[in-house]
């Protein structure tokens, strides 16, 4: 599924969920595999995840990612997704990541697992 505008951020979307769950993991990997010196091996997730989620536009430094997303956490997440295309971006240009990009990862993701974490606890709050 490419992500079209007007790509609804709401725990109510499946894909959302879908997607947000997918870049968690994304992010655990990478910085895994970073912190022991193997990022070369996140290569094959990112290009899996992003095949899969990218925008419709071919150029995706010229996105413009605040329109590209609708919903309640369309703002939160458009930064979020935008610093995780770069992050690809600069994997490809430099075929595999650096010990500063770590960091950038970590921040990212506390950022979705807060995501994740309330839409796992609004979930449980519905089906009891």
């Amino acid at each position: 599924m490419q992500i079209s505008f007007g790509f609804v951020c709401d725990f109510k979307n499946k894909d959302f969920v879908e997607l947000i769950f997918c870049l968690k993991l994304l992010l655990e990997y990478s910085i895994f595999l970073t912190e022991n010196g193997k990022s070369k091996e996140v290569f094959q997730y990112y290009n899996y995840v992003f095949e899969k989620y990218l925008p419709e536009s071919s150029n995706l430094s010229k996105v413009n990612y605040n329109n590209l997303f609708l919903g309640k956490y369309h703002e939160s997440f458009s930064i979020m997704y935008r610093d995780l295309v770069f992050l690809w971006m600069k994997l490809q240009d430099n075929l595999g990541f650096l010990t500063s990009d770590i960091e950038t990862m970590r921040v990212l993701y506390k950022k979705i697992s807060l995501m994740t974490g309330e839409y796992k606890s609004k979930n449980k709050k519905n089906n009891i």
